[in-house]
């Protein structure tokens, strides 16, 4: 998520303010599965399953 970066590298194009990354880091719960904020009474969490991309034809390095 753009803004959540408590690195601060000079040339970061995630990150355009440090005062949101300080508020949104400030808004983080280890305890809830996000990167920052909570879950408000409205929002549902789903897990999804991916498939693997079919343009993707890269070998796998171990092989």
């Amino acid at each position: 998520m753009y803004g959540t970066c408590p690195s601060g590298c000079r040339y970061c194009y995630a990150n355009r303010s440090m005062r949101n990354v300080a508020r949104n880091v400030a808004r983080h719960d280890p305890v809830l599965p996000l990167l920052c904020g909570e879950i408000g009474p409205g929002d549902s969490i789903s897990e999804r399953k991916t498939p693997p991309c079919r343009r993707c034809r890269q070998g796998n390095i171990f092989s």
